[in-house]
């Protein structure tokens, strides 16, 4: 069965590495004013000073001369850029676009698709070797190359004019172009017996990736290439689908309406530094510390993983202090994978049906 379906690389012509830095903490920083200040340093100190400052040597792809000398080449242009570190974790970065400069491998035929663009695109693995399938996310802006922990792989939904030979003679009189291989996109327009699909083939895609009972029926095919998706030859099956996966879409570059009734809250009094943290799954809270904590902290979400991270974990590990914005933050995002949850669900009410009638390769 699993073999009639369309694997991923098929669906989409260009899939490539996200941004390979070498050098994460130094090239990423977790707000704007800290990466300034690493640019200024690279700017201003010696090649000596700044291996001791950051307790950094050199390595094939990255050399603290050519880092320096990628800055000095930049300084004055305006390449700060924010950049999907982890699933709903951002940093920033200097993204000059230059191979072996500041990053070791900047990944310019797949970040140009994205800088300064409207668009959306697909993480996900080609191999893995956890026991349930959870290696897949969508985003909005440049990415790293370890987003889902280990080599991850970005399929942009539209590529853009930067990359020339991508168009393959389809982009006459237009800035960009669907990513949706042309035979595939044309079958199912005329399946369907509608045009302008693109973004509903991206979204039907989504909400597969997303079905328990897709994820658990192929356990073990999912961990040796990109996921293979099953295509329906009906259209209203199809069309529920691409409006559960935008609404996952939504929801997980929190841009969903529904995230702002928060879940989740953080509750006590004190200084919101992070002491140490305990997940008491009785009465499901996250403590902090003596007197502060998240509540309504359900086993699923405080186990909720995308790839190898667990989210709700790794969100608060990298903080030292919950700051009023960060409590915020973390209620949206807590409530965005609620939210998953419930449409997941819906989402396995529709998926067998797919099967019924599937579009053959």
């Amino acid at each position: 069965l699993y073999n009639k379906f369309w694997g991923v690389n098929k669906i989409f012509d260009f899939i490539n590495s996200g941004l390979k830095t070498e050098r994460n903490y130094i090239t990423l920083q977790e707000n704007k004013q800290k990466i300034k200040n690493v640019v200024h340093n690279f700017y201003n100190l010696s090649e000596k000073e700044i291996k001791e400052a950051y307790q950094t040597e050199d390595s094939r792809d990255w050399k603290v001369v050519n880092a320096k000398k990628d800055i000095k080449a930049n300084y004055n242009k305006n390449c700060y850029q924010e950049i999907n570190y982890k699933p709903f974790e951002k940093r920033w970065t200097f993204y000059t676009g230059k191979s072996k400069g500041f990053h070791g491998t900047p990944g310019n035929k797949m970040v140009q698709n994205f800088i300064n663009k409207e668009n959306i695109g697909l993480v996900i693995k080609k191999r893995n070797f956890e026991k349930n399938y959870t290696h897949c996310f969508v985003i909005n802006q440049i990415t790293d190359i370890n987003f889902l922990s280990g080599q991850s792989y970005v399929t942009p939904l539209w590529i853009y004019k930067e990359n020339g030979d991508a168009f393959n003679g389809n982009g006459k009189h237009k800035n960009k172009v669907s990513n949706i291989n042309i035979e595939l996109e044309e079958l199912l327009q005329n399946t369907y017996g509608k045009k302008n699909i693109t973004e509903e083939i991206f979204y039907y895609t989504y909400a597969v990736l997303y079905s328990n009972i897709y994820r658990k029926s192929f356990p073990e095919l999912l961990k040796i290439d990109y996921p293979k998706i099953p295509f329906t030859k009906n259209v209203k099956i199809f069309e529920k689908l691409s409006i559960l996966g935008k609404e996952l879409a939504d929801l997980h570059l929190l841009k969903s309406a529904k995230i702002n009734k928060p879940q989740v809250k953080f509750l006590g009094n004190g200084n919101g530094i992070i002491e140490k943290l305990k997940y008491d799954q009785e009465q499901k809270i996250i403590k902090i510390n003596d007197t502060q904590y998240f509540d309504n902290i359900k086993s699923e979400l405080w186990e909720f993983k995308v790839g190898k991270n667990q989210v709700i974990k790794q969100l608060l590990k990298q903080k030292e202090k919950i700051e009023f914005e960060d409590a915020i933050e973390f209620s949206q995002i807590a409530t965005a994978i609620y939210e998953t949850f419930k449409t997941q669900n819906k989402i396995d009410e529709i998926y067998p049906k797919i099967l019924n009638g599937l579009i053959e390769k």
